[in-house]
């Protein structure tokens, strides 16, 4: 059977009675069609799940009886923050969802002198609340009970400037000898990737004379919106959970 899943922005509380907010009141009586009765999970970032029970349908609002909780996390135990400069289309919105459930700790869509899309701040606004909606969704899949950090978009010299990581990555074709695994990452790390046609020299050589270090996923050149996943992956592997 499968285990529907829910994000609720609120306070949770053991033994008591939860109005659902209306989004989530919707996917359950008009989307999946559940009954009073039928169990649901909920999290609320606190790190926990809750089991639920349905106790009211109506047109405008469920209510559940909250009946359980496990601390138990799926969290990985390395803190991997991805600055990811924004591609064409909707490739942000894919990269965002997979990320999300390999286990990624913060997500930074980034705007840089290649960039297809450029910043509007009111489109910027409305696009971070259209990311933190995928993540969501994503962890819900996933069983994540802690969404990760979607940050609002940023210029990418900028962000690159005040990442305070001890560990930060640039991935560049061009060093291909250095691989990531010959690194040494203790808790946490962050990863920057370039659009479709690459970073110019200058935002590659600013990112370098802030500590970035070059490193070569192969021989072979991987599209924006695999590269970013690929690290991950590869990440998660040797110092996460994967």
């Amino acid at each position: 059977m499968r285990k529907h899943r829910f994000y609720v922005d609120q306070d949770i509380i053991l033994k008591t009675t939860l109005e659902l907010p209306d989004d989530v009141s919707h996917q359950i009586s008009r989307v999946l069609r559940l009954r009073v009765a039928d169990q649901i999970y909920l999290f609320n970032n606190s790190g926990a799940e809750f089991t639920a029970n349905i106790e009211n349908i109506t047109r405008n609002n469920t209510t559940v009886l909250i009946i359980s909780s496990s601390e138990a996390t799926l969290e990985s135990p390395l803190k991997i923050n991805l600055g990811q400069v924004i591609g064409k289309g909707e490739k942000i919105d894919w990269v965002i969802q997979k990320a999300t459930e390999l286990g990624i700790h913060s997500i930074t869509p980034l705007y840089s002198s290649r960039s297809i899309s450029q910043p509007v701040q009111d489109r910027a606004i409305h696009k971070t609340e259209h990311w933190q909606k995928i993540a969501i969704a994503a962890c819900s899949q996933s069983w994540r009970n802690i969404v990760p950090i979607i940050n609002p978009p940023q210029d990418i010299n900028y962000w690159v400037s005040i990442c305070s990581d001890a560990h930060k990555l640039i991935l560049s074709p061009e060093h291909t000898s250095n691989r990531i695994r010959n690194l040494k990452i203790p808790s946490s790390v962050t990863v920057l990737i370039g659009p479709e046609g690459g970073l110019s020299d200058a935002e590659i050589a600013h990112a370098l004379s802030h500590q970035f270090i070059p490193v070569s996923l192969g021989p072979r050149i991987l599209r924006t919106e695999t590269a970013g996943l690929a690290a991950i992956a590869i990440l998660q592997s040797m110092f996460g959970d994967l």
